[in-house]
């Protein structure tokens, strides 16, 4: 009798829907019976179930392993770089030639030269003055190629010029924060910036679970970072740059942890003015910095983030959003 009562009802229910509910219901089960609809409803439901599973089998495998493989230039690049280093050892070492410098010297200028140039192009303006002022050392002390000398003095107050100038550079040619809407991308593949045909991007913007991974290698990668649930995020950048938007991630828990390890890169992070950051990064000549940082985190309300890690000659900064 209940059963009979629960269907008599649920039949009314439908009645009511097809004939006064919005319009698009009652075009699409007009002239139906109860199975019918019944039977539709649940095809569509079986329909979403399979298309849900097969966006979170992608970004188990896409997404949240994102990796930016090095494109041919920087290959051919960094290549032809190893290939050099390895030529003034190598013909030191069978007597075919003898330089004047340590060869050793000679090395540590090439890869200043070319990572000079690498960080210019990326606008990372501390480590290119750096390298200027590196080799300006290297030249100083180590052979008589300058014009001129320089005493111990004089070479202080030259990487104190190369601080300034990467500061003012930093100001001048500022990278700004790209557009979410010019950039809400479904996938991972290079973005081709047509306001910037000189830069290319791997914009990742997809619904993550809640662990996010990503890897680059000697590239430029924007990733946003877009969960409920957020619980840890791993970073790897190796001469490279990564940018993590934060602001889109919801932590459900008290904690989460964000872990960087990086050689030679750079990390941008944009992080919620709610959340509680705890640097506990281990760092090797790098360095954490933190903009637009908050004056008061409610303890209550505000989320503890803890960020980890291992650099290498690698800077971190933390942009409260």
């Amino acid at each position: 009798m209940s059963k009979t009562k629960k269907e008599d009802g649920a039949a009314r229910k439908f009645a009511r829907l097809v004939t006064e509910g919005p319009e698009e219901y009652r075009k699409k089960f007009e002239g139906k019976s109860p199975e019918e609809a019944a039977k539709v409803v649940e095809d569509e439901m079986d329909a979403r179930a399979k298309s849900r599973a097969v966006q979170r089998a992608a970004r188990h495998n896409i997404n949240n392993k994102a990796i930016h493989r090095p494109n041919l230039g920087a290959r051919i690049f960094w290549g032809v770089l190893l290939l050099v280093a390895a030529g003034i050892l190598g013909v030191q070492a069978f007597d075919v030639y003898t330089f004047a410098v340590n060869p050793w010297w000679l090395v540590l200028a090439t890869f200043l030269v070319a990572f000079g140039i690498a960080t210019a192009i990326g606008r990372v303006w501390f480590f290119t003055f750096g390298s200027v002022a590196g080799l300006l050392t290297i030249a100083n002390y180590q052979t008589d190629w300058l014009p001129f000398s320089m005493n111990t003095q004089q070479v202080l107050w030259m990487w104190g010029a190369a601080i300034l100038l990467s500061i003012a550079f930093s100001v001048l040619f500022h990278r700004s924060r790209p557009s979410k809407h010019l950039h809400a991308y479904h996938d991972g593949h290079t973005h081709f910036d047509r306001h910037n045909p000189d830069k290319y991007e791997n914009v990742i913007n997809q619904d993550d679970d809640s662990e996010v991974f990503v890897d680059v290698n000697m590239g430029a990668t924007i990733k946003y970072i877009n969960t409920e649930d957020f619980q840890r995020a791993v970073l790897n950048c190796r001469l490279g740059s990564i940018k993590a938007y934060f602001d889109n991630a919801k932590v459900k828990g008290d904690s989460a942890i964000i872990e960087v390890n990086g050689f030679m890169s750079g990390f941008e992070l944009y992080i919620p003015k709610n959340w509680r950051v705890v640097d506990s990064v281990s760092n090797t000549m790098s360095g954490v910095n933190e903009k637009n940082t908050p004056r008061f985190v409610d303890k209550g309300s505000g989320k503890t983030v803890t960020i980890t890690g291992s650099m290498t000659m690698s800077g971190v900064e933390i942009i409260y959003v």
